[in-house]
């Protein structure tokens, strides 16, 4: 079973990876992480992402696939995987069809951009503690500074509201063509993110459970999702 799981920055769609990949039995190729592991194993396609990063470069396309293949043959993922970052653009997803890679399907986990903002840019943290604040969610006694010390708290870069901003806009531009690709090919799924917690586990489980090893379609239609 191999499918991608698409998600908007910041709308913590890689919190629902964990009980997929138990759930199917599939490993996690994330395209941060799986990097950072080639790197720390010190494989060839580590060291030269290593040097690349390094130098200020990042990683390329190329040596980026090179280190995803690489991924997809290790024993943990040989009853399949969930794809986390890639495809990322129109490009990627070309490449993995040359790869031969068939994805069984494509779900994107959907919130509406203005509560990925809301939910990201009302966030505040104490940095001596670590203690979270949220503007709306879990506000301070007194805005802007610490409970328990009094000092002010800081916001990190990535969670100002221009900054996710920009991040969903980029995120929309390259994802259009990638959602007309698999569209086209019938193999995207929309969840809607925006809603109870166990509802969003049903739809997962309903777009998926098709798709599970060993389980036929119409077994898995009318067995439900338990």
């Amino acid at each position: 079973m191999k499918f991608a799981f698409i998600g908007s920055p910041g709308s913590g769609y890689e919190d629902w990876i964990p009980l997929l990949t138990e759930r199917y039995n599939v490993c996690h190729i994330s395209s941060r992480d799986m990097v950072l592991r080639a790197i720390r194993e010190e494989s060839d396609s580590g060291k030269r992402a290593k040097a690349s990063i390094d130098a200020g470069k990042g990683v390329n396309e190329d040596l980026g696939f090179e280190i995803l293949a690489e991924s997809m043959r290790r024993p943990e993922c040989k009853d399949g995987y969930v794809l986390d970052g890639v495809p990322g653009n129109i490009s990627q997803a070309y490449r993995l069809e040359k790869m031969g890679e068939k994805l069984d399907a494509v779900v994107k986990l959907s919130v509406p951009d203005e509560i990925v903002v809301e939910i990201n840019s009302g966030r505040w943290i104490h940095a001596t503690s670590g203690r979270v604040y949220h503007d709306k969610y879990d506000p301070p006694k007194e805005p802007g500074f610490d409970d328990d010390t009094g000092e002010p708290l800081q916001q990190k870069k990535s969670d100002r509201k221009e900054v996710v901003e920009e991040r969903l806009k980029l995120f929309h531009e390259n994802m259009s063509l990638v959602d007309a690709y698999y569209s086209k090919r019938e193999l995207l799924h929309f969840v809607d993110g925006h809603q109870e917690m166990e509802k969003v586990k049903d739809q997962l489980f309903k777009c998926l459970d098709p798709f599970r090893k060993g389980q036929s379609w119409f077994k898995s239609f009318f067995s439900g999702s338990k």
